[in-house]
């Protein structure tokens, strides 16, 4: 389970299957499927996102137009899983965080990620209280919840992102679990 959580392709399904919104997007494992999986996602798109799924922070993503993409694609890809995805227009990027321990569930916040110059500089804590919030806090409990019936413990760390034309309703990007065993 930790290694699928931390997958954001799986952790997109198990999110999905959950009632928690995700970003819509295809999975490729080789470069002919990335071609093809590019070209299905630009219909009607002018910017997309590839995201390698065992990479956190952002590291292993590149965006742009699809024609752009496919032609970096000899030079980036080496291998693994991909997700392509629209680019989304992000207003914010908040992560939550809920402990799953033996005693139960604990959500301990909602940072807001704060970006400099185009890059990742930090926290700002804590996340604007709001409707936004509240739901990032019922989803985070949720996920904790199927984390903890698996039989997994410790700590669960999400990514959210607040579009700019849904100010009010998150979606999940990702899950890094900290975790000390099963």
């Amino acid at each position: 389970l930790v290694g699928r959580l931390n997958d954001k392709g799986a952790f997109k399904r198990f999110a999905s299957a959950l009632g928690v919104r995700t970003v819509a997007g295809l999975e490729a494992e080789s470069v002919a499927a990335l071609e093809a999986a590019i070209r299905r996602m630009a219909v009607g798109r002018q910017r997309l996102m590839l995201r390698k799924v065992s990479y956190a922070g952002g590291a292993g993503n590149i965006q742009g137009a699809p024609e752009e993409l496919l032609a970096r694609l000899p030079d980036w890809y080496n291998g693994g899983k991909v997700l392509v995805e629209p680019f989304l227009e992000i207003a914010s990027v908040a992560g939550s965080l809920a402990s799953v321990g033996p005693e139960g569930l604990q959500f301990l916040g909602i940072d807001l990620q704060v970006i400099r110059d185009g890059g990742w500089a930090g926290f700002d804590y804590p996340y604007p209280e709001g409707p936004g919030a509240t739901r990032v806090r019922d989803w985070t409990m949720r996920i904790a919840e199927a984390v903890r019936d698996s039989g997994a413990r410790g700590y669960l760390n999400l990514d959210w992102a607040f579009l700019v034309d849904s100010p009010g309703a998150p979606v999940v990007l990702e899950c890094n679990f900290r975790h000390n065993g099963l």
